[in-house]
C-alpha cells in the first residue's frame, strides 16, 4: 500500500512539473500578430489635431511600408515618418528603396515618429501582407504635380487573397466624385468584371484563358467586342483580332524573344499603324516601352522602375515631338513621371 500511495505521489509530482513546464515555456506573441496597419490618414482624420485623441494610437504596435526619402544617422525618412532602425540596417539602404518595418508609434500629431523599429524582409512581408497601391503621382517633367490620386479601403477574398474592392480619390480635383472600384472572378482566377459606379468591364473566356468577348459600358453607351487568335508551334499567340459590333477590326501581331516574353507588338486598324517593342532586365521586368506611329509626332517610350516586391514604382514617359524648322529637325522631349507608392493594405 506504501509502494502505491507513493507511485501516486510520484506521478502526481511529474504532472505538476510538466505543467509548469508548458507554461513557462509558452512564447509570447510574434511581432507581427501584435503589429497593427498604421493608416496614418484614417490617424489624422480622427485625431484632427487633438493631443488627447492621438494618444489612443500612440505607444502601440504598427506596421508601414513607404519610400526612403533621406537617411540620418540612427534613422531614416520613411514617407515622412521618422524611422528609428539599427544602425547596421540604416547602412544597407538607399534613398528611394521601398521598406516594411514594425515600430511604436510616437508623436501622432505633428512629428510621426516609429521608436525601436525592426525592418522586415521580403519574404515575411510576402507570408503575412497584402501589399496595394495607395498613391499615385504624376508630374511634369518629374516636378510640377499635375495629377494625383489615393487608393483605400481595400477587401480581399479571404482565400485567393485577391482584391475585391478599394476607392480611388482624384486629390487634385477635389471636386470629382471618389471612385468605389469592384472586382469578381471565375474559379480561374480570371476577372470576369471590374469597373466603379460609373465605367465596367466584363469578360467571357475561352479554355486556354484568352478573352473570347469583353463587354464595355458607359452610362448609356454599351461596346461590345470579339477576340480570336492564332498561334505558333510553341503556343504563343502570334496574332489577336479585336472585333467591334459595326465589324471594324484592330490586328495585333507579336514577335517573342529569347525569354519568351513579347519583344515586338504590331497594332494596326482602319486608320493607324502602331510599332512597339518591349526591352526586359534579367529578372523579367519591363524596363522599356518603345512605340511608333506613321505621324512620328506620336513617336513614344515608357521606363519602369521596381522594388523589391516587383511593384512598378516610376514610369517616365518621354513624348518625342519633332519640329521642322529652316535649319533641320529639332527634336523637343516632354517628359512625364509617375511614381506609385505602396502600403500594407491587409492581413493573410
Amino acid at each position: 500500500m506504501k509502494n502505491k500511495i507513493l507511485n501516486l505521489m510520484l506521478l502526481a509530482g511529474v504532472a505538476l512539473v510538466l505543467t509548469g513546464c508548458s507554461i513557462d515555456q509558452s512564447k509570447p506573441k510574434s511581432p507581427i500578430s501584435k503589429a497593427e496597419i498604421l493608416n496614418w490618414d484614417k490617424i489624422l482624420e480622427e485625431t484632427n489635431g487633438n493631443k488627447s485623441l492621438a494618444e489612443d494610437y500612440e505607444n502601440r504596435s504598427y506596421v508601414f511600408m513607404g519610400r526612403v526619402q533621406e537617411i540620418e544617422i540612427d534613422s531614416c525618412d520613411v514617407s515622412g515618418f521618422i524611422v528609428e532602425l539599427d544602425k547596421e540596417e540604416l547602412k544597407k539602404l538607399s534613398v528611394g528603396d521601398t521598406i516594411v518595418v514594425i515600430g511604436t508609434l510616437k508623436d501622432a500629431t505633428t512629428k510621426p515618429k516609429l521608436e525601436k523599429a525592426t525592418r522586415l524582409d521580403k519574404q515575411t512581408v510576402v507570408e503575412n501582407y497584402l501589399i496595394g497601391l495607395v498613391k499615385k503621382r504624376t508630374s511634369g517633367d518629374g516636378m510640377s504635380v499635375i495629377m494625383e490620386y489615393k487608393y483605400s479601403d481595400y477587401t480581399f477574398d479571404e482565400n485567393t487573397h485577391l482584391v475585391n474592392s478599394y476607392i480611388e480619390i482624384n486629390t487634385t480635383y477635389t471636386d470629382e466624385k471618389a471612385k468605389n472600384y469592384k472586382l469578381k472572378y471565375d474559379e480561374k482566377n480570371n476577372i470576369i468584371e471590374k469597373g466603379d459606379q460609373f465605367e465596367t468591364y466584363s469578360y467571357l473566356y475561352n479554355e486556354d484563358n484568352t478573352v473570347q468577348k469583353e463587354t464595355h459600358k458607359m452610362g448609356n453607351f454599351t461596346y461590345i467586342y470579339d477576340y480570336s487568335y492564332e498561334k505558333d508551334d510553341n503556343g504563343h499567340i502570334i496574332k489577336k483580332t479585336k472585333k467591334d459590333e459595326n465589324g471594324k477590326n484592330t490586328v495585333y501581331t507579336y514577335e517573342y524573344g529569347n525569354n519568351d516574353k513579347v519583344s515586338r507588338e504590331i497594332v494596326t486598324d482602319d486608320t493607324q499603324k502602331w510599332d512597339y517593342t518591349f526591352e526586359y532586365n534579367n529578372d523579367g521586368q519591363l524596363v522599356k516601352k518603345n512605340w511608333k506611329a506613321e505621324d512620328p509626332l506620336l513617336d513614344n517610350s515608357l521606363e519602369f522602375e521596381y522594388d523589391e516586391f516587383g511593384n512598378t514604382t516610376r514610369e517616365t514617359k518621354i513624348n518625342q515631338r519633332k519640329t521642322l524648322e529652316s535649319y533641320g529637325i529639332l527634336i523637343h522631349n516632354d517628359k512625364t513621371v509617375t511614381n506609385y507608392y505602396y502600403g500594407i493594405v491587409g492581413k493573410k
